[in-house]
């Protein structure tokens, strides 16, 4: 399936893209790491450990539907862009595994996700990958 090609295409160039912005972020001072920007107010380090934090919240419910508080880093956790990169390479090993898995009907599914107050609704698997690429690109 095209589709499915691209989006593994997709992925790997976000790893790629990944990467190259938590490289770059390493060469930054501590001042730039944690000045307050924006309208929102937030630096560089709380964006970035939100970016790839949440890449494992997709990955999980695109795979199971459903996930458990607690299981996103934050920036306490995500302290520096290193941490940050390996993160990120663990991450997007187990996100390949998942792609290379699943057939082209995979993709397609509906997948039932499971919100934390019980409710759950229908997302479309891909749609959900898609997320993931549309929010790293913000």
């Amino acid at each position: 399936m095209l589709a499915r090609d691209i989006l593994i295409k997709a992925f790997d160039y976000n790893v790629w893209s990944n990467v190259r912005i938590l490289v770059k972020a390493e060469l930054v001072t501590d001042d730039q790491w944690t000045a307050q920007v924006g309208p929102e107010g937030r630096s560089l380090h709380t964006i970035l450990a939100h970016m790839i934090g949440v890449e494992r919240v997709w990955r999980l419910l695109s795979a199971l539907g459903k996930i458990e508080d607690g299981v996103s880093p934050g920036p306490d956790q995500l302290t520096t862009a290193a941490a940050m990169r390996d993160f990120s390479a663990s991450e997007a090993e187990y996100m390949g595994i998942l792609l290379q898995d699943w057939s082209d009907q995979a993709f397609a599914d509906e997948v039932m996700v499971t919100r934390r107050d019980g409710t759950t609704f229908p997302m479309v698997r891909w749609h959900m990958l898609q997320h993931v690429l549309l929010h790293s690109m913000q």
